[in-house]
Parts: C-alpha cells; structure tokens; sequence
C-alpha cells in the first residue's frame, strides 16, 4: 500500500501543493476502496480542502484518473529501469519480469486504472501520460533489443506474457498462483521459455 500517502483527518493543506495531495489522496482511496468509488468529495476532504477547490486542478473525476495512472506509470518505469541494470539477457528478463508482475500484484486497483479504465488511445492522446507509458514500456524494447527478429514484436511478446501472468494471479484463475513459491517457479520457467524463442 501506499503508506507514504497515507493522511490524516484534516492535514494542514500547505499553498502550491495541491494538485499533488489531491493525486495521492486519490491513489490512496482506490487502493483501499477501488476505481468505482473515487469521489472527488471525498477526496477534497481527506486533504482538508473544499470540494470546489479541486476544481482549480481537474475538471472532474477522469481527469484526475489520468493524473493517477500518470504516477503509477512514472512509478511502474522507475522500478523496471533498476531492474533492468542486470546485465545478462536472460537475468534481465527474468528481473523485470519479476518487478512488473510484483508490481501488479501490490497495486491492483490502480493498474486497472493504467491499464483498463483508461484506453490506450486517451492515453496517447494526454502528453504526460503518454511519456510515462512511454518509459515504461521502454524497458521492454530494449530488453529485447539483443533477440532474434524484430525486437518490437518480441517486446510485445514479452508485455503480453508478463500481463497476462499478472492477470492470472490478481483474478486467481490459476490456483498454483496463490503459493509464492510456485508462481516464482512459474514465471522463471516462462522466462526461460521466452528467452530461448526471442
């Protein structure tokens, strides 16, 4: 979870910071609650502001769930960048492998965000968010950049592999999944599969 953005009450609400509070607080409610119930009510609330005062960042409710997947995106690059400092092939991939599905793992409800809610053509369409993206799936292609064919088909390959993983795991389709054992098992043996046919 979120710790770090956990708030009280009635924070002081400091000048200039808003928008940022206002995103956090925001992440913090769909996590515990979900994307169907971010309320900007109550989101102005746990920042202490009024709900008008929102409105000087986002105009509503989807344009703050952009800000959000923007951040989990920003957040989700970060991670698979240090992963990806592994310098052989496969411990590389293996290594993001690993950081992505944790990942999706750890924040289900704002990877659908990422990833659902928002449709890759809105996505493109908001520069920011976009970047983010970007970077993220920046990773990937050059992961794969040292593979045989077209390294821009195996980075899809290789994306659809490990969301589709993830997916398996969140909506517990695949029983085996819920030991950590064996879903560390499962995706070293879809990386060492992967690997040999990129």
């Amino acid at each position: 979870m979120y710790a770090e953005w956990q708030f009280m009450a009635h924070p002081p609400y400091h000048h200039g910071d808003l928008k940022n509070a206002l995103i956090k607080a925001a992440l913090v409610q769909i996590e515990k609650q979900g994307v169907a119930s971010l309320n900007l009510r109550a989101v102005a609330k746990t920042v202490g502001v009024t709900h008008p005062a929102v409105y000087r960042h986002f105009s509503d409710k989807e344009t703050l769930l952009l800000a959000v997947a923007q951040r989990g995106f920003e957040e989700l690059a970060e991670r698979l960048e240090q992963a990806s400092e592994v310098k052989s092939k496969t411990e590389r991939l293996r290594s993001i492998a690993h950081v992505y599905i944790g990942y999706v793992l750890e924040h289900p409800e704002l990877c659908k965000v990422m990833f659902t809610h928002i449709s890759a053509e809105t996505r493109m369409s908001h520069e920011g968010l976009y970047a983010a993206s970007k970077r993220a799936f920046a990773v990937l292609v050059e992961s794969t950049k040292e593979s045989k064919g077209d390294y821009r088909i195996n980075s899809g390959v290789v994306w659809a592999m490990l969301h589709g993983l993830a997916e398996l795991i969140v909506q517990k389709q695949m029983p085996i999944l819920a030991d950590e054992k064996q879903r560390n098992k499962l995706i070293d043996k879809a990386v060492s599969v992967l690997s040999k046919g990129i």
